[in-house]
């Protein structure tokens, strides 16, 4: 290998190893590391490896004396002593870049033809670490510096790890979407990131924004910060097109650089969606059964309010599908005689045909029954079915088959045909106002949710609870007390993974 300055062209005939490295000794000197020495004293602290400027038209060598102490006059010589193994020729004249390139393992240093001896390096293919040669190691031909390959370490940015900001000016709290939230293939999902400043208030969010990210950090959304007093808000929407328990992460990223991801929230992506507002009257695939009507107002009224009354709706054309899914109606009762009653119920019923289904509605009892009580006090039928009901009259024996675990109005979730059968019951003695409210009820494995005008209510394991889906029907009644029992929406996300 060859090292051209303006006057002098520097040849190393053979590289140096120093317990497996590769070290190349020019212009200052170089010690074995096995032996205490520093290894390699080839950069100055300053990191500057290029050659003094003047090194245009000749080398400034020190006056070093040769053995019997007289003065060496000859450039040649005096390098010849400092560098044993190279040989020193004036003839051939470069530039210092050259140098520089060959130093730095530039691509770009030049080399006369046909000058000097072969200038490949023969490198083994291993080097033991106790830099003992190979008894017999394959070699390769390296034509660049070796010393080329070696990089710089990262730089951390802030004190952190990674390139991370630590500390960070910021702590993101994810409001939206929350955990366990179920939504439909490409639905809108909504994104909203709290930030609660670290130290001093941010006052002035410009260049700041927030980035959502799925799995091991793949960014699918980016959305920017507003003030709000002494906070930071982020909001956006995206979609997400595969069925799965996705999780998602937010982080900060600021103009001097990113901080961590957020505690991550995971949510249900599902394949399949049934979003039933009852407008027109008589939508596709759904029944009318007893005494349900089409007010015309984009409802159903199960019961009217009149006594002894029972009515339901059902789709023969829709079934959920069995595992994790999520069922929210919206819906109206009150307005009554004698304190209201009796309450409805939204069931999904594991049935094979609808032929089963319209017998099962038909032997269903009114009353406390609530139109699907099949079971328990009120039939022999077997079978898997969730039923979320809404029940406004105090059953209880003798007077009633069953007795109801509270002496209030409440919802509660009951399985299999029985409307004795309370897995879960909260009051709710206001439930008769003729307002809208809404329930909704998560089932992820054997634990379920259910919310109440949008606040969870419970989060409850049932030990071998076990969603098999099926056919969805409203079913309602009335006796000697009245209520209207009116539906006026339901959703049901299903065919989660």
């Amino acid at each position: 290998m060859e090292f051209h300055n303006s006057d002098v062209v520097w040849k190393r005939r053979s590289p140096r190893v120093f317990g497996g490295l590769l070290v190349l000794c020019f212009g200052m000197a170089c010690s074995d590391p096995s032996s205490g020495g520093v290894g390699v004293d080839t950069v100055p602290a300053g990191g500057d490896v290029s050659p003094p400027q003047d090194m245009t038209s000749e080398i400034d060598v020190p006056v070093i004396p040769d053995a019997d102490g007289a003065p060496l006059s000859d450039t040649g010589d005096a390098l010849a002593d400092v560098l044993p193994d190279v040989e020193v020729s004036p003839e051939d004249v470069g530039s210092a870049d050259d140098v520089k390139g060959d130093v730095l393992g530039e691509t770009d240093a030049s080399v006369p033809d046909g000058e000097g001896e072969d200038t490949s390096v023969s490198i083994p293919d291993s080097l033991p670490v106790d830099g003992t040669d190979p008894s017999d190691g394959g070699s390769v031909e390296a034509d660049v510096d070796p010393l080329a390959d070696i990089s710089p370490p990262p730089v951390d940015v802030g004190g952190g790890t990674n390139g991370l900001l630590d500390p960070c000016p910021a702590v993101i709290q994810v409001a939206a979407p929350i955990a366990d939230l179920f939504t439909a293939v490409g639905q809108p999902v909504e994104l909203e990131a709290k930030l609660v400043p670290v130290g001093l208030p941010i006052t002035d969010w410009t260049g700041h924004h927030v980035e959502w990210g799925i799995g091991s950090g793949t960014v699918v959304a980016t959305t920017l910060i507003d003030a709000v007093g002494n906070l930071g808000q982020s909001s956006g929407m995206a979609t997400f097109m595969d069925v799965d328990t996705t999780v998602i992460q937010a982080r900060l990223v600021t103009p001097e650089g990113m901080c961590e991801w957020s505690s991550p929230v995971s949510f249900h992506v599902c394949g399949e969606w049934v979003d039933e507002g009852f407008e027109p009257a008589g939508p596709p695939g759904w029944v009318l059964y007893g005494n349900a009507v089409y007010p015309g107002n984009g409802t159903v009224e199960l019961t009217g309010n009149v006594t002894g009354s029972g009515g339901a709706l059902y789709n023969d054309a829709v079934t959920v599908s069995e595992g994790n899914a999520s069922m929210e109606m919206t819906f109206s009762t009150g307005g009554g005689s004698n304190t209201g009653a009796d309450g409805f119920a939204l069931t999904i019923v594991n049935l094979d045909t609808v032929q089963e289904l319209i017998s099962m509605l038909g032997s269903a009892s009114n009353g406390g029954g609530l139109g699907y009580g099949v079971s328990g006090a009120y039939g022999s039928w077997v079978g898997d079915a969730l039923h979320v009901e809404v029940d406004t009259w105090y059953n209880f024996i003798p007077n009633n088959p069953h007795t109801d675990p509270v002496d209030a109005n409440h919802v509660s979730i009951n399985l299999n045909g029985d409307p004795g059968n309370h897995i879960w019951f909260q009051a709710i003695p206001s439930i008769e106002d003729q307002s809208l409210h809404t329930i909704r009820v998560d089932v992820i494995g054997s634990i379920f949710k259910v919310f109440y005008d949008g606040q969870l209510l419970v989060t409850q394991e049932v030990q071998g609870l076990d969603f098999r889906g099926g056919y969805i029907f409203f079913s309602a009644s009335t006796g000697w007390a009245t209520n209207f029992h009116t539906i006026d929406h339901l959703q049901v996300i299903h065919g989660c993974k």
